[in-house]
């Protein structure tokens, strides 16, 4: 469980990194992917659940470094109700 989370930031660093096109109002955007990345690892932190939905969308998937693939049902249940972040 605790290889997850690191994946998720991961992809939302990723995006901020390189994903975005360059010209007008790609600074904007960056900006506004770097603020959910930290409102998504405070969430995580601090075991926001709402703040965590709300973000991830329901179709998420992650696939950890062994190559296994997991939803965002399997997540949330992993990590809220073990209570293991």
């Amino acid at each position: 469980m605790t290889r997850l989370v690191p994946v998720a930031f991961f992809a939302v660093a990723s995006l901020t990194a390189g994903g975005l096109e360059q010209g007008s109002g790609a600074a904007k955007d960056e900006k506004l992917l770097a603020e959910l990345q930290q409102a998504l690892a405070t969430a995580w932190v601090t075991a926001d659940r709402a703040t965590i939905e709300r973000i991830i969308a329901p179709d998420w998937r992650s696939t950890g470094p062994d190559g296994r693939m997991t939803d965002r049902a399997r997540v949330m249940a992993d990590v809220f109700q073990t209570r293991q972040l």
